[in-house]
């Protein structure tokens, strides 16, 4: 029905405002509440727990993630994912999984879990682990206490401090050591060098040592190679000891040096006819 306000006095306006106010809206007086958007509250991420599997020397590490989505709506839901992300002190971030979690009935929760290779792309760094559920625009989830701490590569001799002592060895004569590389980080190494070094700078026998040949070219964690080094001494121990210095190095992987010591000895004499 409609009004002619015109033909009305301003009181009568006022009056017939108010009465359309009083209208009840459909649905007001069954006394239900507007239905809540399901949106809002969609899935739950429920104790996600990410682990890290070293495996053996070499091996690419595994992620492993297990958690549980639950449902908190009176529909069906599908078409979500959980994803797992590494976060850095410094900002950086990887998404470094991602499953698919199937259909879920009204109020149900469901397992889910998977593993996967950590992604070389990942440097080095202590990182703050985030595991998500996801539709749509809608995300929630929980960051777990324990943090992942991956070791940048780093290249170690294996050996004590007397692993360079060649001890006395005959004019002429060589002596050949074999000395173990490692990698003691988490990330793989640059292209490996391997060098002697003059100990002290002005020695007179740098060229008794040599590095005849390596194994070392990239490491991967925990992975070794090996360098060979030979001494041939070319003079005798009253002229001084022989020193200098294995020197191993790689970006990154840094580097690392090894004392090596030796003496040149006169062969024994040959008794006469």
């Amino acid at each position: 029905m409609l009004l002619r306000l015109r033909s009305l006095t301003p009181a009568l306006v006022v009056a017939a405002i108010a009465g359309l106010a009083l209208v009840a809206l459909p649905g007001a007086s069954s006394g239900q509440s507007p239905r809540p958007d399901t949106e809002a509250r969609l899935l739950k991420i429920v104790s996600p727990s990410v682990t890290l599997s070293k495996g053996l020397p070499g091996d690419i590490y595994e992620l492993t993630m297990r958690a549980s989505v639950r449902n908190t709506t009176d529909n069906p839901q599908a078409g979500s994912t959980v994803s797992t992300y590494l976060r850095a002190d410094s900002g950086r971030r990887y998404q470094v999984l991602t499953t698919r979690v199937g259909m879920l009935a009204p109020g149900a929760t469901k397992k889910v879990g998977t593993t996967v290779d950590l992604p070389e792309k990942v440097r080095a760094g202590s990182y703050q682990v985030r595991t998500c559920v996801e539709r749509k625009l809608f995300m929630d989830c929980q960051v777990q206490q324990r943090r992942i701490v991956l070791k940048p590569a780093e290249l170690v001799i294996v050996g004590g401090e007397d692993a360079g002592d060649f001890g006395a060895v005959p004019l002429g004569a060589t002596e050949t050591r074999t000395f173990t590389v490692r990698n003691a980080g988490d990330i793989t190494s640059g292209d490996i060098t391997a060098d002697i070094v003059k100990q002290p700078i002005d020695s007179p026998v740098d060229e008794d040592y040599a590095v005849t040949g390596t194994t070392c070219e990239v490491l991967r964690n925990r992975e070794t190679c090996t360098v060979d080094v030979t001494f041939t001494p070319v003079h005798t121990e009253e002229i001084g000891e022989s020193r200098a210095l294995l020197r191993v190095a790689a970006q990154p992987g840094g580097r690392d040096r090894l004392q090596l010591t030796g003496t040149g000895a006169l062969p024994p004499l040959r008794p006469s006819a």
